[in-house]
């Protein structure tokens, strides 16, 4: 009698002990499986962030959300240079004083050309280059007419700096004038009622 019942309780504790290594194998090829999902969408995610193109422009980016202000306030300080009268400064020569001041115009022409990309207006390299041509002309005519001096270095440098300025902005942030993935499935969605209908 003892021995078959001894016998009884250890085959349950045989089916209890298997069972439960049938459990803890599962929760091993559970935690196994999710290890191996997480690796396979980091790599996934890698793969799809090296696949973007090169100059892919984050339209949060801080010059991008703040190009509008930086064209005004460059243009103003070139407007402050222009009519202020020279001072002598101790520590640039006169050189660095005039490539510090041919370099607002750069700035001017890289920022403007990102707030009409980013406006999406078209042939805005052409604009960027005519408003910073326009804005060097302008000045020094202004220049002229009230304290009687005529800077053609400036005319000529400032011009350049600001048309480099417009080609360098249309090129790293090209990507700002084409349509954000929201208006491309805006765009899709009308084409794709009148398929239905």
């Amino acid at each position: 009698m003892n021995r078959e019942l001894r016998r009884i309780q250890k085959k349950a504790d045989e089916k209890k002990d298997k069972e439960k290594s049938k459990n803890k194998q599962k929760r091993i090829s559970k935690i196994q499986n999710k290890r191996q999902k997480r690796k396979n969408k980091i790599i996934k995610n890698s793969k799809s962030k090296s696949s973007k193109p090169r100059f892919n422009t984050d339209r949060s980016r801080f010059a991008v959300r703040m190009a509008a202000p930086f064209t005004i306030f460059t243009a103003f300080f070139i407007g402050v240079q222009v009519f202020m009268p020279p001072v002598e400064s101790e520590t640039f020569s006169k050189g660095v004083s005039k490539a510090i001041e041919v370099a607002y115009y750069l700035f001017f022409g890289h920022f403007l050309m990102i707030w009409l990309l980013k406006r999406r207006i078209k042939n805005a390299v052409w604009y960027a280059i005519a408003a910073g041509v326009i804005l060097t002309a302008g000045l020094q005519a202004a220049n002229y007419f009230i304290n009687q001096s005529f800077n053609l270095q400036v005319l000529a440098f400032g011009s350049v700096a600001a048309i480099a300025g417009a080609i360098s902005g249309q090129f790293f942030y090209k990507d700002l004038a084409l349509p954000t993935q929201a208006e491309k499935l805006a765009a899709t969605k009308p084409e794709a009622n009148n398929g239905e209908a």
